[in-house]
Parts: C-alpha cells; structure tokens; sequence
C-alpha cells in the first residue's frame, strides 16, 4: 500500500478542556474530621456484634477543597441491619441533619455516610459505589462528591470520595480538635 495510510491507526490525544467536570482530573484531597465523630463511629461499630451499621456524616466543605466532618450520626432506631446489609432509618438522619443545621449553620450539611463491614475489608463494595455515585447526581443533596468511611471488622476506617460521573478516590485524614472547626472557612455554594 505504500504511503497510502488507509487501513493503519494513528494515536491521537485530545486534552481534556479545563472546565469539564467529567475529564478533569480529581485531585486528592484531605478529610479533616473531629475525634468525636470518630468515637461516634467506631463505639456504634463495636456494639454492633456481626451486624453492619452506620448513619451519616455531617459537616462541610472548606474554601480549600477539604471535607471537613464534624458530627456523625448512627442508624437511627428503624434501621435495617443484617450481617452483609445496612439501611439507615431516613426519618431519623433526617432529624439528625435538621438539628445539626439549626445549631451550625453552614457547617452542619450533609457530607457523606459511614458504615461498618463486620466481615471483609474497609474498602467500598459494588452497592457502596453505587449507592453514593447516585447521591452524588442527585440535587436534594448538599453534596456532589459525597464521602464515604468504611469501618472494618478491627475498626480501621477507609475514607473515600464519590464524585458525581467520576470513580471514587481515596483520601488521606486528620483528626483535628472541634474547637479549631471555627476558624477553619466554609465554603458557601
């Protein structure tokens, strides 16, 4: 054939445009989160025997980019809970959030959930990813890039982000003491 290129592929690259939410890549990001909501999180695991658990994450995002997690909430008492299953009560985190609202203002949105894996890993399963990516297109949440904490059956904690059309990434924490929540800046939507 010659010079001719029929037949023959060539690589090419198109940047992604740097407005584009879909294509853009994620940077990492840090949870900051209060000891509270740890202890929160980890004693209701502990109490849970072989049953999953978990509620959610109540908090907001900084004016850099930061998730930060000032309250957690556990499942609420109609919750549904099996070994390898987890409903939260919707009604009672709802309350949860509507009082954490009233009392913070601005900082006390909704961020994310949490749950307990009594068996397996802290990594997020299939329904996990699934379960937030479908928050985080949905407009009656606070959030497009909803966070997760997995607790594993030793109670170490994995945090990763959801963000809407995009794979979940996994994110670094840091404990950080309430009273310093005040002085860090909330980034208003």
């Amino acid at each position: 054939m010659g010079d001719n290129m029929l037949g023959s592929c060539r690589g090419q690259f198109i940047p992604p445009h740097p407005r584009c939410r879909l294509c853009q890549r994620i940077e990492p990001k840090e949870v900051l989160i209060t000891q509270d909501a740890i202890d929160i999180m980890r004693n209701e695991a502990a109490g849970s025997g072989k049953l999953e658990t978990g509620g959610i994450l109540i908090g907001f995002r900084s004016d850099t980019g930061n998730i930060v997690v000032v309250k957690a909430t556990g499942p609420g008492p109609k919750a549904f809970r099996t070994e390898n299953w987890f409903e939260k009560d919707i009604a009672y985190c709802q309350e949860q959030l509507i009082e954490s609202s009233r009392a913070l203002g601005p900082k006390g949105q909704y961020v994310g959930e949490w749950h307990y894996h009594p068996r397996g890993t802290n990594q997020p399963s299939g329904t996990d990813i699934m379960s937030l990516s479908a928050i985080a297109k949905q407009v009656n949440y606070s959030t497009d890039e909803p966070l997760m904490i997995i607790l594993s059956p030793e109670l170490e904690m994995a945090f990763t982000l959801h963000p809407a059309n995009k794979g979940f990434i996994e994110a670094g924490f840091k404990v950080i003491d309430p009273e310093t929540v005040q002085d860090i800046n909330c980034r208003l939507v």
